[in-house]
């Protein structure tokens, strides 16, 4: 279904791209996006939403009379397939034979060459993918030409870069300033009144981006609340923290530098006011960096930020499964202040930890932190490790346990009882 909306005039008419997106958002890793022939940079901005949601992407090869649209991806990155038209046809018959394959439920056998793979991707990355959705690793086996997860392992073994590549894809580093515009303007309307009111411990307002990939979306809010403080900026510290596993993502993140296409987003107004052009892209300005701190952190396994104001983690729920979506969604309640409002993704919701929160803007996927009583998890393997007592935490263990971890070690989160 198509929906006609009010085109911003700010803006340019980039028609594709928000055609994309919607498809990517509704229909998640079984939307395909191709470009062929056309002058300028529309369609780039929604491959990298239909790449972000699992799906996948075609652009048209050399044989395009204008070059400008199918080219353009493929400079930014966004293109999974560069074919002529008369080869993709094939190429999708042959992706959607796969997929019907792929989603019979999995042998015994199959299962056991899963949890190889996510074994050799905890070898190569540190991170455990376990309870990760399978989607991105179905669909990367295809893109690999192996016809069984089997094939496929024997090639991640074979291939020294076939694990870098599937940990990438895994992480899908996809983002943008000022993603959904919308979300913008309501999080200033709503969100920033009522932190700006309720502002304490030497006037800090504190922000948690987790899984903030390169940077825009961390970059985007310190600008945002910038806008919206005006005049009240001075006296109020900002501490804006942005974690994500990806370490070459951290580094793009520090830099702060970004081309000419990723600001698309950005209007004029904001470009000369916030970045600085240098050469072939835009430095943004230090005054907006200072606010933010990026940092290597794995959420799910590494001890969490705390007493944030906002908690941002748009479009990574959607890749775990229930049991990881839980985790991740009490974590962040631990974080959060009371009161304190989290932004989920337009496919996502708190719908596996409901009971920690409720809707503050459902259109927007903005929650509220809901009070709740909690118990302390404590990880057994760690008292092994350690010999500090802290006597506070007595009460939650069990009589046999005289010793309680007092180190990084310690995962403490509340949860419901």
């Amino acid at each position: 279904m198509l929906k006609l909306e009010p085109r911003n005039n700010d803006s340019k008419n980039q028609a594709i791209d928000i055609f994309f997106t919607s498809l990517a958002q509704v229909h998640l890793n079984l939307a395909i996006g191709i470009v062929f022939s056309g002058n300028g940079n529309d369609g780039t901005q929604g491959l990298k939403a239909i790449q972000e949601y699992g799906g996948v992407t075609f652009a048209q090869d050399d044989s395009a009379a204008n070059a400008g649209m199918p080219q353009n991806a493929i400079t930014a990155g966004v293109v999974d397939f560069i074919m002529a038209p008369n080869q993709i046809p094939e190429k999708l018959s042959e992706l959607l034979l796969n997929k019907a394959e792929t989603s019979v439920k999995m042998s015994v056998g199959d299962e056991g060459v899963f949890q190889e793979i996510i074994q050799l991707l905890r070898q190569h990355s540190g991170v455990d993918f376990t309870y990760y959705k399978q989607t991105t690793i179905r669909r990367r086996m295809a893109m690999s030409k192996s016809q069984t997860l089997a094939d496929y392992l024997k090639l991640l073994r074979s291939d020294k870069q076939a694990p870098e590549i599937l940990f990438n894809d895994l992480l899908i580093p996809v983002t943008e300033f000022f993603r959904d515009t919308k979300t913008f303007q309501t999080i200033r309307e709503t969100v920033f009144p009522i932190i700006a009111k309720q502002k304490s411990e030497a006037n800090a307002i504190r922000i948690w981006v987790a899984g903030c990939s390169t940077g825009e979306e961390a970059y985007t809010l310190a600008i945002s609340l910038y806008e919206f403080l005006g005049e009240n900026l001075s006296g109020t510290q900002i501490q804006i923290f942005a974690s994500d596993i990806s370490e070459l993502a951290i580094a793009k993140a520090r830099i702060g530098f970004y081309t000419h296409a990723q600001l698309g987003n950005v209007g004029e107004s904001i470009l000369k006011k916030y970045f600085t052009k240098q050469g072939s892209g835009y430095q943004i300005n230090r005054q907006i960096r200072d606010l933010c701190v990026f940092a290597v952190h794995n959420f799910l396994k590494d001890p969490p930020f705390a007493k944030m104001d906002l908690i941002t983690c748009r479009n990574v729920l959607i890749y775990m499964d229930s049991f990881l979506q839980k985790k991740s969604l009490t974590t962040f309640h631990y974080a959060l202040k009371p009161q304190g409002s989290l932004l989920l993704g337009k496919s996502e919701t708190t719908a596996p930890a409901e009971e920690l929160y409720i809707p503050f803007e459902k259109n927007e996927k903005i929650y509220t932190r809901k009070e709740a009583s909690g118990r302390f998890v404590i990880r057994p393997w760690v008292i092994k490790r350690c010999r500090k007592v802290k006597k506070k935490y007595l009460p939650y263990l069990k009589p046999t346990l005289k010793e309680v971890p007092n180190c990084c070690c310690l995962l403490s989160l509340p949860r419901p009882a």
